[in-house]
């Protein structure tokens, strides 16, 4: 799920997310747009804050990089 329609089945603004998310209204709105990469941390915290219903691979698509113990 995108953040943009978690927001909007959840009937909660920007400003309200990231209240809750401990994130600045700018890096919410940025992430929405897309203008910019959420760091690790950002990541976290909106997953956190969806209960997990917006996943790392919905925020960061496909520039997210995984990590593979075997190599």
């Amino acid at each position: 799920m995108t953040l943009t329609k978690y927001l909007a089945s959840n009937r909660m603004t920007e400003s309200e997310f990231a209240d809750h998310a401990r994130l600045s209204v700018s890096q919410i709105s940025q992430v929405i747009t897309g203008s910019r990469q959420p760091s690790f941390n950002s990541l976290i915290r909106i997953h956190n804050a969806t209960n997990g219903r917006v996943s790392f691979a919905d925020l960061a698509g496909p520039r997210l990089v995984t990590y593979r113990g075997d190599k």
